[in-house]
């Protein structure tokens, strides 16, 4: 059985072949150290070459909601996020697609949000997009929902991205959020 948290068939023929579009993009992107370590996942397709960031070593990416500074720990594999109740982040709101978005983590270190065919859309750092690489520092919006991407450190602490970066920082959150 598939990963029910990438279920497409809710979706009408046009939206629906755009979803299994990006799905199918983002599991061949994964890379086989990350489909290991995600149980849910089945094998990737294609080998591809990681991502890789300088982070420091034994933390976890972490979305925290600008409204409350809520955490919400994203796992290496696939994370989705939208109104169904099998997502794995799951935000209520109609105007959030059932199956919004995809953040993948990967084993090596990166990260990457894919837009699945959503009708609102996926922005980050104030720019709509289908795919691309979040960074600590980043801001992840879904409709009303926004969220700063962190990498928290085994201590807890939020990781600041590195000075020059063109991503943004939000030092007044709490890192006991």
């Amino acid at each position: 059985m598939g990963d029910p948290r990438l279920n497409g068939s809710h979706l009408g023929l046009t939206r629906h072949d755009r979803y299994d579009a990006v799905v199918d993009e983002m599991l061949d992107d994964r890379g086989s150290a990350t489909a290991q370590a995600d149980p849910l996942a089945r094998p990737p397709m294609v080998p591809r070459t990681p991502l890789r960031r300088e982070l420091p070593p034994g933390g976890t990416f972490t979305l925290v909601s600008l409204a409350d500074g809520r955490r919400h720990p994203l796992r290496v594999g696939i994370n989705s996020v939208g109104r169904f109740p099998e997502n794995d982040l799951v935000l209520g709101e109609r105007c959030v697609s059932r199956r919004h978005c995809v953040v993948l983590v990967h084993a090596t270190g990166g990260c990457e949000v894919y837009d699945t065919a959503s009708r609102n859309g996926t922005w980050v750092n104030r720019r709509r997009v289908g795919r691309v690489e979040l960074l600590p520092g980043d801001v992840l919006m879904l409709c009303n929902h926004q969220f700063l991407v962190a990498w928290v450190g085994p201590d807890g602490e939020l990781h600041q991205p590195s000075a020059g970066s063109d991503t943004v920082c939000h030092s007044e959150l709490s890192p006991t959020g």
